[in-house]
């Protein structure tokens, strides 16, 4: 788990639950910790085969790429909300 203890929807609709947690959550810098363990987890993972990390691409720097562009792909067209195409 990279990440459990942060209400997602304060996260991503700006403190749909409270303003306060989201406050709290930027104050108190977990932002930073969040962000360095899913920079560890990505290095952890690229090191070893697919077999053991299913998102590794062989290394290191291009697991992290892989993540980046991942990133990029679900900026221009995110995945909504459970719906499937053509309902």
């Amino acid at each position: 788990m990279l990440d459990g203890n942060v209400d997602p929807q304060a996260w991503m609709n700006r403190g749909a639950t409270g303003e306060p947690e989201l406050n709290t959550f930027l104050r108190l810098g977990s932002h930073l910790g969040s962000a360095e363990t899913l920079e560890q987890f990505l290095d952890h993972c690229g090191r070893v085969p697919v077999t053991e990390c299913v998102f590794s691409a062989g290394g290191p720097a291009a697991t992290r790429a892989k993540y980046r562009s991942l990133l990029r792909r679900l900026a221009k067209r995110p995945v909504g909300g459970g719906r499937t195409r053509g309902r």
